[in-house]
């Protein structure tokens, strides 16, 4: 790393460690390794080669570095035109002065960049330069938020604390002349959590920072006079950022599948109204706005995505009060077919839906009698298998999902305050004890996969008090638990 000159008093060194503002570098030329990088991503992005969603913006702007720790990026602009993405401009700019922070993992003091995709929906300067973001004109006292208070990563007008950025002052400097706010650890795209950063922005000065992505003031103008609430900004290193592989789905040129359920990840829920709603998942352990999808799931007694016929679009298997069981096909051009019967009379039994074996889906279900039934794939089902003989009722929060990574999906569920996972087979006696403490509080469990990022697997479960936690899971063990949501319990249907 080349020497680094400070252009404020030596006493805003530390001050400077708790926010993401700038930090002048004497380097001006990119090494020469930078010049390696994806050059093309407009069209990865059209091939579905992005790993990030990017909601079918009309503008997708790509900030890539070659690696994490490299902090020189290429910024490119992508905008839609007759259903493809195309090349409008191509700039340079820096990241945080220690690159890029894995997926998810940005915190404060570590001087690094968010990776993921982001929208834009402020932007904030001297003057506005003809924007159609919310603008926030700033004046002697703007302040953007870092003390722990109402006011986090917010913009506001005020006194403010130690740890509230001054926009005055750096706008005087050069740096926020021209500035959008990339909403990292901010709504619409996520739940502010105190802690994990703030004031990440696009700015002026072509300087390092503390996490923002900085470039030309002229470039900025240009990213502001086009930009419209919605588009997005596409973060990270290359390995991060791209891969060689097609989202689910048939392709929009948008770099996702434009089938109404996308991932693995996303959670599908319903209230009172029986409108289903699904919170696609971001990949980055966050959860993106909630979309609508269909109607008329207010007796429903849970939902489950899966690819129930293998053709590579995600659909949904929903059990309802009533005792039956409904497969809705999901199309390829969004939306979903006729729902189809698959079983009735099931008033008293408790689902889940996934594959059992290495290829077909099932659908295991504990009925009345307290048995565990195996239902593989088919038209309707019939003649179950019994994998489990009895005294199954005890047990609640039933999930499939491949704990000891050997291919095949093991029965996760709780009993009392512990969970437990018994081995995948024909008959389930052999269990794990792998969680002790607190799951009687659980009151739904699924299985999710890439919701932290592409391979990732792990489990979802709701809380009594509508706490949302993630739990990651490795090779026959939990990892650390993070909240992810708060407030679920206004939904009477958590879906699995």
């Amino acid at each position: 790393m080349k020497a680094i000159r400070f252009t404020v008093p030596a006493a805003m060194a530390l001050a400077l460690a708790l926010l993401a503002g700038p930090i002048a570098d004497t380097a001006t030329a990119p090494p020469a390794d930078a010049a390696r990088q994806v050059t093309n991503p407009c069209t990865r992005l059209n091939h579905g080669q992005v790993k990030y969603n990017t909601h079918e913006a009309k503008r997708v702007t790509f900030a890539t570095a070659r690696t994490r720790s490299s902090n020189y990026v290429r910024i490119t602009s992508c905008v839609k035109r007759n259903g493809k993405y195309q090349q409008e401009w191509v700039s340079s700019g820096r990241a945080g002065l220690r690159g890029f922070a894995a997926q998810g993992k940005l915190w404060e003091n570590t001087w690094k960049s968010p990776t993921g995709s982001f929208s834009v929906t402020e932007a904030l300067g001297r003057k506005d330069p003809g924007t159609k973001l919310k603008y926030h004109r700033i004046k002697p006292n703007s302040k953007w938020g870092g003390e722990r208070t109402r006011h986090y990563n917010q913009y506001f007008e005020g006194r403010g604390g130690e740890s509230d950025e001054n926009l005055w002052r750096y706008m005087n400097q050069g740096y926020y002349e021209q500035a959008a706010v990339i909403n990292w650890n901010r709504k619409p795209d996520m739940t502010t959590v105190r802690g994990a950063s703030f004031a990440i922005f696009l700015h002026a000065g072509n300087t390092t920072s503390a996490g923002c992505i900085s470039t030309h003031l002229s470039t900025v103008k240009r990213f502001l006079r086009t930009a419209v609430p919605g588009d997005r900004m596409v973060l990270g290193a290359v390995r991060d950022i791209f891969t060689s592989k097609h989202h689910h789905g048939r392709n929009t040129g948008a770099g996702l599948s434009v089938a109404s359920i996308k991932s693995g990840g996303d959670i599908l829920s319903a209230g009172r109204s029986g409108v289903l709603w699904n919170y696609p998942a971001a990949g980055n352990g966050w959860l993106n706005p909630k979309v609508r999808v269909k109607s008329g799931f207010r007796k429903a007694k849970s939902s489950h995505v899966v690819d129930w016929n293998r053709d590579r679009v995600f659909d949904i298997i929903t059990h309802f009060d009533n005792g039956r069981l409904y497969y809705y096909q999901g199309k390829r051009d969004g939306g979903f077919r006729a729902r189809k019967l698959l079983a009735t009379g099931w008033h008293h039994n408790t689902i889940t839906v996934g594959k059992w074996n290495r290829s077909k889906p099932s659908v295991l279900s504990r009925d009345r009698r307290g048995r565990m039934l195996l239902y593989t794939h088919a038209s309707r089902l019939q003649s179950p298998k019994v994998i489990g003989k009895g005294g199954w009722r005890p047990y609640s929060n039933f999930a499939l999902i491949d704990f000891d990574k050997d291919g095949k999906n093991e029965l996760a569920t709780t009993k009392g305050s512990r969970l437990y996972v018994y081995e995948n087979g024909m008959n389930l006696k052999k269990r794990k004890f792998v969680g002790r403490y607190g799951w009687q509080r659980v009151n739904s469990l699924r299985a999710v996969e890439t919701y932290k990022s592409e391979g990732s697997r792990g489990l979802q479960a709701r809380m009594d008090n509508g706490q949302l936690r993630y739990y990651p899971v490795y090779k026959n063990r939990l990892g650390k638990r993070s909240t992810i949501g708060h407030g679920w319990n206004v939904y009477p249907l958590h879906f699995k």
